[in-house]
């Protein structure tokens, strides 16, 4: 997300922070959808419509690319109602809060204007709303009204009862869908998930690895002469570096 979104997320979850309405998390959670499942889709459509070509006179989706489509949420669609609960369980386990099933059971998306949702939307007032916000929790806070201790919710895969794992696989399936490609079962949004782990910190490890080296060359040396690009690709076991090429 931009800065902006960001603090449009907060300014909704300030509001729910006083307000305990859940209406105010619901919009965060169709905010989010609209905001990579139909905006960020429209503006790839936008800048690169179907019958765009390249330079070359070739048509930009070919070969690996698909064309996308925008998703409507459709509360009856099975993957839409557990990003729905699943996205609304989080978020009341973070303000310690009780999940109830007539949340979902009262939910009724005509009570929503979901192309006009404000979360993510441009506020010229926002950052003042923002204060404002803060200091109506901060004024609750000194007379202890309303007062919940925040908790950080860590994804875990093995635990369905934190509906992370639920979370996850309906978000990639939504995406998988833009792009009209086969659904994974839960079962192996598990199994994936619980590989990408360790393979982000080996690459992660590599990457650090390389800029250490460039530190230390940049403290030790202080010359370009002696700085390096790099490629890696822990996949085929392949490492390169070259010498920068001139700005």
């Amino acid at each position: 997300m931009e800065k902006k979104d960001k603090l449009n997320v907060l300014l909704y979850l300030l509001k729910f922070y006083q307000s305990k309405q859940i209406n105010e998390l619901f919009k965060i959670i169709l905010g989010i959808f609209n905001k990579y499942f139909v905006e960020k889709i429209q503006k790839l459509i936008n800048t690169y419509p179907k019958e765009y070509k390249n330079n070359d006179g070739s048509f930009y989706w070919s070969g690996s690319r698909r064309f996308p489509k925008i998703l409507d949420f459709n509360f009856s669609n099975d993957i839409c109602k557990m990003y729905l609960k699943s996205s609304l369980i989080i978020f009341l386990k973070i303000f310690r809060i009780d999940y109830n099933e007539k949340y979902i059971n009262n939910f009724d998306l005509n009570n929503y204007k979901f192309n006009e949702i404000q979360i993510m939307d441009s506020n010229n007032n926002l950052l003042d709303e923002i204060f404002d916000a803060l200091k109506k929790v901060r004024d609750d806070l000194l007379k202890k009204m309303n007062f919940i201790p925040l908790m950080p919710e860590y994804y875990d895969k093995d635990n369905e009862k934190d509906h992370h794992l639920q979370f996850v696989h309906s978000f990639s399936i939504l995406r998988a869908n833009n792009y009209n490609i086969e659904n994974y079962k839960i079962y192996q949004t598990k199994i994936i998930s619980g590989k990408i782990i360790p393979a982000l910190s080996s690459t992660t490890s590599s990457i650090v690895g390389y800029a250490c080296l460039q530190l230390c060359s940049m403290i030790l040396n202080s010359e370009n002469k002696y700085f390096r690009c790099a490629n890696i690709n822990l996949a085929n076991n392949f490492y390169d570096s070259w010498f920068p090429p001139k700005p």
